[in-house]
């Protein structure tokens, strides 16, 4: 038997010989400091994004989004973190604390080591991680309106903090444009409609808007940027979907309510194309129309030019869904299907300028979905006389939806408010000449080469912004002369888009900027090649980078959004006269609420 002085010399001497080794539960517990405060700031910043949508607190959520967002690229810089990291994650920790604790809670810090950290020191960032039943969520909408003293210095204190805790530096989310410009992996084989869409439009021209009529008759139509069909076979086809609006005449009453006529237009020429000519492949050729043969569409009935739209009524008061064939500037009625289960037919459609007005678009997924989905559609319609006008955030629609059910005319009011983000359609100007084409010629028009690429560049800016454009005094851009112009190139020279504080992807921003400046190094000065560049320089890379973030195809992935009901309203006849700017199917409802917005995917997604 030892006694207890040897047993203190072994000891001694056994710890002299053998390294300290850091106990087991050291480096966990550092993990855990750093993976908390990693999600506690991200649960925030998202609250923050949703909250920034909302009339009264939009200024300072979005400033709060921000600042959270640059705290969150900072921490996940950090994989693990020494002695002088705890000290600044405690205090973060701290001023997290008080953001997720109601006003009338005093918040005091406590003396946390490595060696003392538990998550329930802190409690409401503790609950808010674990997905419990937390109301930080009204805790912040409470802070950011309340007048009290408390509430403005705390408000006043949290973006101090946390603009002193994210980095100065600018801070770059996402590969550059220059990296998907040029990856090895190419643009996949598609087609091109470009003589479909412009076959599809002139025949669409003589339909809808007829200047003999006495009231310069007009049908509102809408054409889906998506789902496009190719049909092969003796003849090639494609099939656009589009959206009649039918109205009454004026020997009826104007108040009575107008309603969408569902149609699809199949539209038959020769030969196909590729896409876009990249190095070592053809240049484009040219499509050829068909010559006269006989269609599918023979047999059936002629559509009749001066009473269209008493057609569309007719077609919409039988509930069905009119499949046309477009032959030689004439419309044939092919065949009559039920309308499908997708559309709420009795009700406006809604602009993406009231999205942009009502702040419904707070999301980095929507945004660079729709993004990606605008610009692959002025790709494809740019030389077409779809685009007579510049597009704008007047010219973007959507359709509210139902939830997959097929419910009856009846009860449509009864679904629920939502549209698709991934379901824009392009309204039609039938009005004006074709276009004189500018681009093509070289010359410029008001302050930029390229008009409708400054345009696109703007709708984009404005997306990725949340928002309209305003000059320097606050007042809407559009009622000045290259107002948007100017304002949109003020934004882009601002400190808080040049180091990111909004958090925007760069390949987007870079887009943006060679739209709007414009980067004659990418789209160069050729006209002719400008399509091309188009798709190589800012559609391709739009596409890999949402299919990058959230490894899904764009073309196919779905993003619902509910919105409040105080949106949705009944389809009216326009009463413009055929001079008029007004947009004819733009929605028109007063909704002076604001909801709770909710967002459903195709399946769970986390933004990038």
């Amino acid at each position: 038997m030892y006694s207890s002085i040897d047993r203190d010399r072994r000891v001694k001497r056994d710890s002299a010989s053998v390294p300290i080794v850091p106990t087991p539960t050291q480096k966990p517990q550092t993990s855990d400091l750093l993976t908390f405060a990693k999600e506690a700031t991200a649960a925030l910043h998202k609250l923050a994004q949703d909250l920034a949508g909302q009339a009264g607190i939009k200024g300072y959520c979005s400033s709060l989004a921000s600042e959270l967002w640059a705290v969150e690229e900072r921490l996940s810089q950090l994989e693990d973190i020494v002695e002088a990291d705890i000290n600044r994650i405690c205090r973060l920790l701290y001023y997290l604390e008080q953001l997720s604790s109601p006003i009338s809670t005093p918040c005091h810090r406590p003396k946390v080591t490595i060696k003392t950290f538990q998550r329930r020191l802190y409690p409401n960032l503790h609950a808010l991680t674990s997905h419990r039943n937390h109301q930080t969520y009204e805790y912040i909408k409470v802070l950011a309106t309340s007048k009290i003293d408390r509430a403005k210095k705390r408000r006043s204190e949290i973006l101090k903090y946390l603009n002193a805790y994210a980095p100065s530096e600018p801070v770059q989310r996402g590969p550059d444009l220059r990296t998907l410009a040029t990856a090895t992996e190419r643009a996949i084989s598609a087609d091109d409609y470009l003589l479909y869409l412009n076959s599809l439009y002139s025949t669409l021209g003589a339909y809808c808007f007829r200047r003999e009529v006495e009231d310069g008759c007009r049908v509102n139509t809408i054409l889906r940027l998506k789902n496009w069909k190719r049909e092969t076979g003796i003849e090639e086809s494609v099939y656009f979907d589009l959206l009649f609006l039918g109205h009454p005449h004026h020997n009826e009453s104007s108040d009575e309510n107008c309603e969408w006529h569902e149609a699809c237009i199949c539209v038959a020429l020769s030969s196909r194309r590729r896409l876009v000519g990249w190095e070592g492949m053809p240049e484009l050729q040219q499509l050829q129309p068909l010559p006269s043969q006989k269609s599918p569409g023979d047999t059936a009935k002629l559509v009749p030019k001066r009473n269209f739209c008493s057609w569309v009524r007719d077609m919409h008061r039988e509930q069905c869904r009119a499949v046309y064939v477009a032959s030689n500037g004439q419309l044939t009625h092919r065949e009559t299907e039920l309308v499908s289960n997708e559309f709420l037919l009795k009700f406006a459609s809604i602009s993406l300028a009231t999205l942009l007005d009502k702040g419904f678009l707070a999301n980095s997924q929507q945004k660079a979905l729709l993004s990606y989905l605008l610009v692959k559609a002025a790709w494809e319609l740019y030389y077409s006389d779809w685009m007579t006008k510049e597009w704008s955030k007047h010219s973007i629609h959507f359709m509210f939806q139902t939830d997959g059910s097929f419910p009856s005319h009846a009860a449509q009011e009864a679904q629920p408010c939502a549209i698709y983000v991934s379901e824009p359609f392009i309204e039609a100007e039938f009005e004006s000449s074709p276009s004189t084409e500018p681009e093509r010629s070289g010359v410029p028009t008001g302050s930029h080469l390229y008009p409708k690429i400054l345009a696109l560049g703007i709708m984009l800016l404005e997306i990725e912004l949340g928002e309209h454009l305003v000059d320097k005094n606050g007042r809407d851009a559009e009622s000045i002369k290259n107002g948007k112009h100017m304002a949109a190139s003020r934004i882009l020279f601002e400190e808080e888009w040049k180091n990111n504080k909004r958090g925007g992807f760069k390949c987007i921003r870079e887009i943006i900027e060679t739209c709007i400046l414009p980067d004659k190094a990418k789209l160069g000065t050729d006209p002719d090649n400008l399509r091309n560049v188009l798709y190589r320089e800012i559609v391709w890379p739009c596409r890999k980078l949402f299919s990058a973030a959230w490894d899904e195809d764009p073309d196919t992935f779905k993003i619902r959004l509910e919105l409040p009901e105080s949106v949705k309203s009944k389809s009216r006849r326009n009463q413009t006269t055929p001079n008029s700017s007004a947009s004819p199917v733009q929605n028109s409802a007063d909704d002076q609420g604001q909801c709770d917005l909710t967002v459903q995917t195709s399946r769970s997604v986390s933004p990038a």
